[in-house]
């Protein structure tokens, strides 16, 4: 089951990548690469979920104890950094029409 953190650590790093890339290339659809950013920052948490659940059936709450608190910070780290990241490319966009 160790593919599902490496499944989550994959799609976490693609929530941040495209919202960057909007900000470095011109000319993209910037809500298609929203919409598939928020996707990939939804199944990576979705994979630590299942990830949790097959601790869960396999009763090692040692891991769950171990590991709960560092799941909580990094998700709740991956969702705050995808809206900033997401939200960064409007206001860029906001600002360039107006300026």
């Amino acid at each position: 089951m160790a593919y599902l953190n490496i499944l989550s650590l994959i799609m976490g790093l693609l929530a941040w990548g495209l919202p960057i890339s909007i900000l470095l290339i011109r000319n993209v659809k910037r809500s298609l690469y929203s919409s598939l950013s928020l996707t990939a920052c939804m199944i990576a948490l979705y994979a630590q979920i299942l990830y949790t659940n097959h601790l869960i059936q396999i009763n090692d709450t040692i891991a769950l104890l171990d590991t709960n608190d560092a799941v909580v910070f990094a998700s709740r780290i991956l969702i705050i950094g995808t809206i900033v990241l997401n939200v960064l490319p409007f206001i860029k966009d906001r600002l360039t029409k107006y300026a």
